[in-house]
């Protein structure tokens, strides 16, 4: 079932929860889609740190009132057990699930009963995903950012030519600070961003059992144009998904699997066309794929600059729709801007919005015009994992099943439901291709 709305007011925060830190030393970034957790703590006190993790997990936190300690502690990618004895030293603790609501977390020094004080999340409104040392920088048409970053002493990373936009990355943040300044009163400069990282989303999970056929098959189209879905996630690995065929000519795909496992990308691609198989009354498609891949070569993370830049690729090939199985809480003006052209030209954008649910919307699904697909219930309810932000447009089943390796693989998540909704968008303008209708 997929149920469209404009407005749901629910409880808060995002995909990939990252919270500023409240000086130079406290920073916290809590990857719930991956069960991974960073820390940098000095000064925090427990309260003040339990607040953060409120807001990063969506759970309702009590505190023993007694607990008033500061923090000390320092580390990166552990999962969320460890990450909790490592933050929380001698004191007890209990996490207790709620499948219709948010988790119950109790903090304690005896006894679960001590844990009265309710903490209240606390949400930043930057993002401690920005990359600091990074800045990405559009040109007015004509100029030119070789001499710019040379006199900036930066180093050009990433380059999108047609868009006259750039990825600089300076020896610190201190000189990317004072570069921004210079850059926002430069009358050759029409724009200056943040650079944001964004973490890849949920993996597959073996079942175990033999895998089925797609049950759709590629078919020409009438006026030799095809309906083009741009999959911007990891590389896809077409022929190991056994779907080839629906590889727009021209590009190609790469293998980039772990294990034997599909790739995120493959998996979003795959259930893209499993969910046009549902809506194809005779099997078959005009609809082709057009795969990007933004996060390189076994990536665990990518940026808003690759994205947006994966976006533009996209749309230059053809994609008149998009899938955004990713997202982070980094909110990009190039990224926005990039997508706003492309929207401007008839381009449909669908992104998922995020495993964390809390109301804080996550980028780019946040954006007006892309629509927003969140993970639902049979009856058409909000899964108790899933974001339920007001940008929030549509809800979809957040589970499906892939064949790959001749086995079958589940995936569920936001991500999913994104791949089903543009699957289902792409049926409807191949319907109407092949009735001769307009879309």
């Amino acid at each position: 079932m997929i149920v469209r709305f404009r407005q749901i007011a629910l409880a808060a925060a995002g995909l990939f929860a990252a919270l500023l830190p409240c000086s130079a030393a406290d920073a916290l970034r809590w990857d719930k889609a991956r069960d991974r957790v960073d820390a940098s703590v000095e000064t925090w006190t427990v309260p003040q740190m339990l607040g953060r993790v409120a807001a990063a997990t969506g759970w309702e936190i009590y505190l023993d009132p007694e607990i008033k300690t500061r923090v000390s502690t320092k580390f990166t990618n552990k999962k969320q057990g460890e990450a909790l004895k490592r933050l929380l030293g001698e004191y007890n603790y209990a996490l207790v699930p709620d499948t219709n609501g948010s988790s119950k977390f109790f903090v304690f020094r005896n006894t679960r009963a001590e844990a009265t004080r309710a903490i209240e999340p606390i949400v930043s409104k930057d993002s401690t995903n920005r990359i600091g040392n990074e800045l990405v920088v559009t040109l007015k048409p004509g100029e030119k950012i070789e001499d710019l970053a040379k006199r900036l002493g930066a180093k050009i990373v990433g380059r999108s030519d047609d868009q006259n936009t750039y990825r600089l990355r300076f020896d610190d943040e201190t000189s990317a600070d004072t570069a921004r300044t210079k850059l926002e009163a430069d009358s050759s400069v029409e724009n200056v961003d943040n650079n944001y990282y964004v973490s890849r989303p949920e993996s597959a999970q073996s079942l175990g059992t033999p895998g089925r056929p797609l049950g759709l098959n590629p078919t020409a189209s009438p006026d030799g144009k095809y309906t083009v879905v741009g999959i911007i996630d990891s590389a896809v690995d077409a022929k190991g998904g056994n779907f080839a065929d629906f590889i727009l000519p021209g590009f190609e795909t790469t293998a980039t699997s772990a294990g034997g496992s599909p790739s995120h990308g493959t998996a979003m691609a795959e259930i893209v066309l499993r969910s046009l198989a549902l809506s194809s009354d005779d099997k078959s498609t005009t609809v082709r794929l057009l795969p990007v891949n933004v996060f390189g070569e076994n990536g665990e993370t990518t940026t808003t600059y690759d994205i947006a830049k994966g976006i533009y690729t996209a749309v230059n090939g053809g994609a008149m729709y998009v899938n955004l199985s990713l997202g982070g809480d980094g909110d990009s003006s190039y990224l926005y801007r990039t997508i706003k052209s492309a929207y401007d030209q008839g381009v449909q954008f669908f992104a998922a919005a995020g495993n964390t649910p809390t109301t804080t919307p996550t980028y780019p699904a946040g954006y007006d015009i892309v629509t927003s697909v969140t993970a639902g219930n049979r009856d058409g309810s909000i899964a108790s994992y899933a974001n339920r932000a007001p940008s929030v447009d549509v809800v979809a089943p957040g589970n499906a099943v892939v064949t790959y390796g001749n086995l079958q693989w589940r995936f569920e998540g936001t991500s999913t439901s994104t791949a089903i909704v543009s699957g289902q968008a792409a049926a409807t303008a191949d319907k109407a291709k092949k009735s001769g209708t307009k879309k």
